[in-house]
């Protein structure tokens, strides 16, 4: 709280703005419909739509679940991060500004300088596929952290007879297996607005190490496929 109270003066209006104090240009949208679909805990994600009904219900969410949905909107969805941040000024009961736009910040990679390379060429789709393996990476670790789905059945009803190998990505079962326990992605349960999403819990099917950008650098060892994207000059690799 102190380091972001500091970092408020210290960057002043920059905290507010869309490049941030790192005065970061890349791409953006405004898609309302997705942002109102993030909001209402409706992306077709479970841990994403749990985080989210938990914040829209009780005013509260746990940090590590702030981080991962915020990161969702910003890479899985290419939203604006302001619209996160106000969401969350408008229903946190512990809101603090300088907390609240500093994590924002953070979580958007746009705090300091160079934290994102994507050159002028690059669109929206472009950021959202070159973080897409992140975006699996952080909800995998929830599918470990909570392998029965526990947290996701408390607050997503419409997964309460999934069971716990597809809980967190119902998505993956057979249209069989849809019906038979009650809930078929699409009509029941929304279709994922970023799809299609491969999580493992398997030690083995991630390498992990520290990238040159100061994240996490994850990539997959099962694929034997790893690009770089044309517009992304830090040579970040992904896989398809």
């Amino acid at each position: 709280r102190e380091l972001h109270r500091l970092n408020a003066i210290r960057f002043g209006r920059r905290l507010f703005w869309l490049q941030g104090p790192g005065w970061v240009e890349r791409p953006w949208s405004w898609d309302l419909a997705l942002v109102e679909a993030w909001k209402l805990g409706r992306t077709g994600v479970p841990y994403i739509d749990a985080c989210m009904r938990e914040l829209r219900t009780s005013g509260w969410l746990a940090y590590k679940g702030r981080k991962t949905a915020g990161y969702f909107l910003v890479f899985g969805l290419g939203i604006d991060w302001r619209m996160g941040a106000y969401h969350f000024e408008d229903v946190l009961l512990d809101y603090d500004c300088a907390m609240n736009y500093g994590n924002w910040v953070t979580v958007a990679c746009i705090e300091k300088p160079r934290r994102a390379n994507f050159e002028s060429e690059a669109s929206v789709a472009d950021i959202v596929e070159a973080y897409r393996i992140d975006i699996e990476y952080k909800l995998s670790a929830e599918m470990a952290n909570d392998p029965k789905g526990e947290y996701i059945r408390q607050w997503v009803p419409e997964l309460q007879g999934v069971s716990d190998e597809f809980v967190h990505k119902p998505w993956a079962m057979s249209q069989e297996e849809m019906v038979k326990v009650g809930c078929v992605v699409g009509k029941d349960y929304p279709a994922p607005l970023l799809s299609p999403l491969q999580l493992s819990t398997k030690a083995e099917d991630w390498n992990v190490g520290d990238g040159d950008d100061g994240h996490l650098a994850v990539s997959r060892r099962r694929s034997g496929e790893h690009r770089v994207h044309p517009y992304d000059s830090s040579g970040r690799s992904y896989s398809r």
